[in-house]
């Protein structure tokens, strides 16, 4: 295996790798993931499980990456926001681990680089991937790395003299540079106590430049840097990057995914040139989290240098791109349908907010009251509610907003003691999980409304009745879980689709209308619903497992040929009078359609396998087809003198009739009856 191990990745494995405990997680991971695939790489997992063993085996002269930085010099080499060491190639990984195993323990140290000049990182690269290709042996290695190692001694104490020039301003950054973990921005902390003022002024269009420490403090180069001073001359040193990024989308809406398109990024040399260099040679944020309002600074390293830029991102409202106001207890923002509330800085339990600095209040920002005490709320003006602006708030017990017709994901999530609960009689919009755990009792959704979203109202205990005004055709996953005190749906005649746990366990629910569209139900999506009446599934395409079992009231069961498997239990218990299986079908599973009042029932050619108990304790009399049947299994049908078999002589349906005292007649007798007789029967 050819590879290239260069500074960024080495500077990716020293961040992320700190021990050999974390290097053998790491290569257990690769494994988990690998064996996962239908076609796993085996080759990887032999390297993976050598290596691991070669560690454990040697565990104190096998490697530890030690790393002995200092904070100024941390700064330079390593980028707090670097891409994730899992976007790496599998391959580079495996191989950046396998080298560093191979070569022993090594120290780096920043200082190096400003006290001798020679750049340490790129050495070792080099040395590393000599080693992985065998072109190097240990000893000479291990030579190299004693002789950088004493250079590091001597040059701890210049370190901080020689840190960037910028490092007074970075560390004043800190607190931004920390809201970005791994590519993506802290949405728990600093985010949501957000109070940063906010100027008017446009934003960063000019290029931003950050130098790399200079090379040369007067001390003579390392004796492992055989590079001439005539060579020096002739090779132009890295100066710093510029940065162009006018033309890059920075003013995003909340939610929305920030891209890199647009920026130009060059490296700046000694001799006055300069290089564009792709995006994907740095380290920068790449999963920046949108879902706060504010302006936020980013920050994107290349080698040692950092250049920072500007991201707004704003309601999708027509906001007035103005300053960020406040009072003594609120952060906002204005737009033409009033004030958005962006933080909100009291402690009050009891809240009534209609106006802010005589603005009506039009809408509740993300996250705005996550996790409070509050236990009160109260509004007459608030119309939209965005992303958890009540989340997991367990003290709230009122909340009367009678003009807020849209509710936004996790907004009233987790409020389990919310009882008190107002909003406008139509709601116009609806989010994930939007409801869940709340105290909601009575909800109707506008004709505009066409998907109720995973979670949206589950386990809401107190819901009674739910009205879709408009044609609701997809219900998400979990949306109605558990909703033990639901009684009416209606509106529900244009439900097609249904997915896992949609209704699951509603016991008293009642549909106005039979769900004639139905043709996909996911695993267990109407189980227990035991009051419901479906009258005719006609055309499922879609059965998950335990989709219908114990749901009482279902006349008639049409399953299409794309359902190849039949799954277990699917409609266990649900008292099935009718049963059609369309050609295409190739298995049914355990439990199928057990305890079921099927009388008659026609096997397709294309059924192969009929799995344990599939129809026991039914009401079946007779039983015809699936001459291509091969496996049966254990009390698959209920050994009932009612029972009569149909079928050819070489089935293994007849074996299984003889095999439980089932009657039997083969398909060719069967056809020598006179046809009056075989009407009667």
């Amino acid at each position: 295996m050819n590879i290239t191990v260069n500074e960024k990745s080495l500077s990716l494995l020293i961040n992320d790798m700190k021990s050999n405990d974390d290097i053998i997680a790491f290569l257990n991971a690769v494994i988990d993931e690998e064996l996962k695939k239908e076609n796993p790489d085996c080759d990887l997992i032999d390297e993976c499980i050598n290596a691991i063993a070669d560690i454990e085996d040697n565990d104190t002269a096998l490697p530890m990456l030690k790393i002995a930085l200092t904070p100024d010099s941390i700064r330079k080499i390593v980028n707090k926001n670097r891409t994730s060491w899992k976007s790496l190639n599998r391959a580079l990984r495996i191989a950046i681990v396998a080298a560093v195993i191979a070569t022993g323990t090594f120290t780096v140290n920043a200082a190096v680089k400003s006290a001798t000049g020679v750049d340490v990182i790129k050495e070792v690269a080099s040395a590393v991937a000599q080693v992985f290709t065998k072109t190097d042996d240990d000893n000479n290695f291990s030579e190299y790395v004693n002789q950088n190692n004493n250079s590091n001694d001597n040059a701890d104490d210049n370190s901080t003299a020689q840190s960037n020039p910028d490092a007074e301003s970075q560390s004043t950054d800190d607190k931004t540079n920390s809201d970005v973990k791994s590519g993506t921005q802290n949405k728990n902390t600093d985010n949501k106590n957000n109070s940063t003022k906010i100027d008017d002024k446009p934003l960063i269009t000019q290029p931003s430049v950050s130098y790399a420490p200079a090379p040369d403090n007067g001390k003579a180069p390392n004796k492992n840097n055989n590079s001439s001073d005539s060579e020096k001359e002739r090779t132009p040193e890295f100066t710093g990057v510029e940065a162009q990024y006018a033309e890059m989308k920075r003013n995003l809406l909340i939610g929305e995914t920030l891209s890199y398109d647009g920026m130009k990024i060059y490296a700046l040399y000694s001799d006055g040139s300069r290089q564009q260099v792709n995006i994907d040679d740095c380290t920068y944020p790449t999963a920046f989290d949108t879902s706060k309002v504010g302006d936020y600074t980013l920050n994107v390293q290349y080698k040692s240098a950092v250049f920072s830029f500007g991201v707004t991102v704003r309601p999708n409202e027509d906001t007035r791109y103005s300053t960020i106001r406040s009072d003594d207890e609120y952060d906002y923002l204005l737009c033409d349908k009033g004030a958005y509330i962006v933080k909100y800085k009291g402690n009050d339990k009891v809240i009534n907010l209609d106006s802010v600095d005589g603005n009506t209040v039009y809408a509740l920002g993300s996250y705005l009251f996550e996790d409070s005490n509050i236990k009160e709320f109260t509004s007459s003006t608030v119309k939209k509610v965005y992303d958890g602006a009540f989340k997991n708030c367990s003290s709230l017990s009122k909340c009367d907003m009678k003009a807020c017709t849209e509710v936004g994901a996790y907004a009233f999530g987790g409020c389990e003691n919310l009882r008190d609960f107002t909003l406008a009689p139509i709601l116009d919009s609806i989010g994930t999980a939007s409801f869940e755990k709340s105290g909601i009792n009575e909800v109707t959704l506008s004709n505009s409304v066409r998907k109720i979203p995973d979670f949206a109202f589950s386990e809401c205990k107190n819901l009674t009745e739910v009205n879709f005004l408009g044609k609701v055709t997809d219900i998400g996953k979990n949306a109605f879980n558990e909703c033990e005190s639901l009684i009416n749906v209606n509106g529900s005649g244009y439900i097609v689709k249904a997915d896992e746990f949609a209704f699951y366990s509603c016991e008293l629910m009642e549909f106005d209308t039979e769900l004639s569209r139905l043709h996909s139900a996911g695993h267990c999506a109407f189980a227990m619903c035991k009051s419901a009446d479906f009258g005719d599934l006609y055309g499922l395409t879609y059965i998950g497992v335990q989709a219908f079992q114990y749901c009482s009231n279902i006349d008639s069961v049409y399953i299409t040929g794309d359902v190849k498997t039949v799954p277990n239990a699917a409609f266990q218990g649900a008292h099935i009078k009718n049963l059609i299986l369309d050609d295409g079908i190739e298995v049914i599973e355990p439990y199928a359609f057990m305890s079921t009042l099927i009388g008659e029932l026609n096997l397709p050619e294309s059924l192969k396998e009929i799995g344990t108990y599939a129809f026991y304790t039914t009401a079946l009399k007779t039983v015809r087809g699936g001459n291509n049947v091969n496996e049966i299994g254990t009390r698959a049908f209920y050994p009932s003198k009612r029972l009569t078999i149909y079928a050819d002589e070489n089935n293994a349906l007849v074996q299984y009739a003889k095999d439980n005292n089932i009657k039997c007649v083969l398909s060719s007798n069967e056809e020598q009856r006179p046809e009056k007789e075989r009407e009667k029967q």
